[in-house]
């Protein structure tokens, strides 16, 4: 496992860090597992649980083709993104870095939506260090923003 920015984001999941370092397969293939979900979903633009994933591979229903180079780029620019915001104090700790629901959303989101050219690297990183401390509960919500409602702007 080289430290390049996909490791260094990924190792932070609660699913991979649960296991020892002796069990280094298995932290690989975590790992692996997670990093192919993210690929599907920019190679499909289809949410798709690892079940499924697996079950699409069996039946060769899914592309298994190498990633290229234009989705090399995309996956660099966004886990060199992410590993930037996790520099930031109390976001590599956050849910937002740790959880897997969590994790896939925000990247699946940054992705899907543009987030990073809509906002800009720097507005982004900055939404969603507010973000990772309301979901941690270490600030309020801004008003307005009652349980249960969603509002993204």
């Amino acid at each position: 496992m080289i430290d390049g920015d996909f490791t260094k984001v990924i190792k932070k999941l609660n699913a991979v860090n649960v296991l020892g370092a002796t069990q280094f397969q298995q932290r690989v293939d975590r790992i692996w597992e997670r990093l192919l979900e993210i690929v599907l979903f920019l190679r499909t633009g289809q949410h798709r649980t690892l079940a499924q994933i697996l079950n699409a591979f069996i039946g060769s229903k899914v592309d298994n083709s190498r990633i290229s180079r234009a989705e090399m780029v995309v996956l660099t620019h966004l886990f060199s993104f992410i590993r930037g915001l996790y520099a930031q104090p109390g976001v590599g700790a956050s849910k937002l870095a740790t959880d897997q629901p969590h994790f896939y959303t925000m990247v699946t989101s940054i992705h899907a939506l543009g987030l990073i050219d809509k906002y800009g690297a720097g507005e982004l990183r900055r939404k969603l260090i507010v973000l990772s401390r309301i979901i941690d509960a270490k600030t309020p919500p801004p008003k307005g923003m009652a349980k249960g409602r969603r509002n993204i702007n």
